[in-house]
């Protein structure tokens, strides 16, 4: 039998002259039928081998061209766009760690809905609630408006006395270039002991919005000041008093 084996075996080779060697499927296939097939490699080729070594590499590539050169002042001008670049990045990343660390929670909703109460608003979408930094309009207009122009305030409640250094303040964010011009800040432990921040012995009046609702103002005390209760009472407006706001935390005064 090993005989008859290696007899088909060269049969087949003959048969198909320089071919490759048949593999076993082609062998016994040949061996059963008794098939020939003519010498096309495209019939008799075995199945692909593993893959051989990696040759050798090419030769390198020619070098390109020289680029003009530049002078010295020309140098000067892209290091100093580089550090300008630089200091951006990290001013806009100091500035992001800053705020996460040292606001008291209107953004974030730390302070919650249930904390914020105003003297009036136009309809209940433009409640105090919805006075908060960065605040948009999925659910509501993103703003608290109050309902006149006359008096009106907006207060939280932090629950217990805290130590505060600063507002941050934006307009409407949408339509309408409303916003808080000028502004007071009264703080206390009751609502009915409420003292304004002053300066120089008078009530300090800061300075809020002057352009659009994107915004952000951020006025620092003259000195941090504690309580529990803190009311923002706007003095001048941008066609309706409307705000945002955040609150920064007392320990953070010397960050600003």
């Amino acid at each position: 039998m090993k005989s008859v084996l290696t007899l088909a075996v060269l049969v087949v080779a003959i048969s198909r002259g320089f071919c490759d060697i048949p593999n076993v499927y082609e062998f016994c296939n040949a061996l059963m039928s008794g098939e020939r097939t003519s010498c096309d490699r495209a019939t008799c080729q075995g199945r692909p081998g593993k893959r051989g070594a990696e040759g050798p590499r090419g030769l390198r590539g020619p070098k390109g061209e020289i680029g003009p050169i530049g002078s010295t002042e020309e140098f000067e001008v892209k290091i100093r766009q580089l550090s300008d670049a630089i200091k951006v990045i990290s001013s806009t990343m100091l500035s992001t760690k800053i705020f996460n660390l040292c606001a008291m929670g209107m953004k974030s909703r730390a302070i919650p809905d249930s904390a914020i109460s105003v003297s009036s608003e136009w309809i209940p979408e433009y409640h105090g609630r919805h006075g908060r930094l960065d605040e948009t309009t999925n659910a509501s207009y993103g703003v608290w408006h109050s309902r006149s122009n006359n008096g009106e305030w907006f207060q939280v409640d932090f629950g217990v006395p805290k130590s505060v250094s600063g507002v941050i303040t934006q307009g409407r964010p949408t339509c309408c270039n409303q916003w808080v011009k000028t502004y007071k800040v009264l703080i206390g432990n009751s609502t009915d002991q409420l003292q304004p921040i002053t300066e120089n012995v008078r009530d300090k009046i800061f300075t809020g919005n002057t352009r659009d609702g994107k915004e952000k103002v951020t006025n620092i005390f003259p000195a941090p000041v504690t309580g529990r209760y803190i009311r923002i009472y706007p003095q001048t407006w941008n066609r309706h008093a409307v705000m945002r706001l955040e609150f920064i935390r007392g320990e953070c005064f010397h960050l600003y």
